[in-house]
């Protein structure tokens, strides 16, 4: 299997992207570029690992993590 990573790098580097995956630099948010990943690679699976790096901050600002949900297509 081969793996594509995504990370907006809002955070800083990421460096929790396996060894030999595509890396992409995508904000799980932006629909469109996420749209563009699945449309340029054939992907049969998701695991969705995203996480706010410094967990004090969704403590502190818990709103900023809630977003409405997309639409179905």
């Amino acid at each position: 299997m081969s793996v594509i990573a995504l990370d907006s790098l809002f955070g800083g580097p990421s460096r929790g992207h396996p060894p030999g995956s595509v890396f992409c630099q995508v904000d799980l948010a932006d629909r469109p570029a996420l749209e563009a990943v699945f449309t340029k690679h054939k992907i049969d699976a998701v695991m969705h690992f995203a996480a706010e790096a410094l967990v004090a901050k969704s403590v502190s600002e818990p709103s900023i993590f809630y977003a409405p949900t997309w639409p179905a297509a």
